[in-house]
């Protein structure tokens, strides 16, 4: 029996109908093909600011190399709460560099759902854009956070950056105050981590392991995608 598949018609010519699933072992050997091959090539646009391959592969292993400085275990859980803005690609694929497990998080949940993945994942650090920081000050106090990485939505777009969080905080006012100065939290600021490179030196995590790498839970579902190192 034959299925027909009328959308491979709408392929451009340098799309493959079909792929093999084991070209590759892992994402990260992926994308550090993809980083090799088209560095200096566009890889995100965002609002007219375009990041090459080569951003985004400097800007994930800044993030890798912070997340090792940590000290976190091997295999521990960091969750990423943000909306598609163009930090969100390296610092998912920093948290897979450094050999830990993503667990990306919907920025629009209430805190019962906040509160629920945070502690159903096990995540010890999240990285939050500052819209949604008020949302994570409300049940971080029954959650196993100790350190928190705070961004704003223009901090990988340049001098437009500049103007989009000046308009998103004090003309639109979609910042809700909060307050996640307690001790006990260790907060940076995004750009801070991204400056840490050169301080501390990502190194591949070894031997290669076979746990999850992404963990997604909803409602009533948990979705978790195998992804060897």
């Amino acid at each position: 029996m034959t299925v027909e598949k009328p959308w491979l018609a709408q392929y451009p010519e340098n799309v493959p109908k079909t792929i093999n699933p084991d070209q590759y072992e892992s994402l990260i050997e992926l994308y550090e093909e993809c980083f090799n091959r088209f560095r200096m090539h566009p890889m995100t646009i965002c609002m007219g600011v375009t990041h090459t391959y080569d951003d985004v592969d400097k800007a994930s292993l800044a993030v890798a190399a912070w997340l090792q400085a940590q000290g976190l275990p091997k295999g521990s859980v960091v969750a990423l709460m943000m909306p598609n803005v163009p930090q969100y690609l390296p610092i998912m694929i920093g948290i897979l560099r450094a050999g830990y497990v993503c667990t990306p998080i919907n920025p629009l949940y209430t805190g019962r759902e906040l509160r629920h993945q945070l502690n159903d994942s096990g995540a010890q650090v999240i990285f939050v854009v500052d819209n949604f920081a008020q949302a994570l000050e409300q049940v971080i106090e029954e959650t196993n956070i100790k350190r928190i990485v705070l961004s704003k939505m223009g901090d990988m777009m340049g001098l437009k950056g500049i103007l989009v969080n000046t308009v998103i905080r004090q003309v639109k006012r979609l910042v809700p105050k909060y307050n996640l100065n307690d001790p006990k939290y260790k907060v940076t600021k995004f750009p801070e981590v991204l400056k840490k490179d050169v301080i501390y030196r990502f190194k591949h995590p070894k031997p290669p392991c076979s746990k999850k790498r992404f963990c997604s839970t909803q409602a009533a579902q948990r979705v978790c995608l195998r992804v060897l190192f």
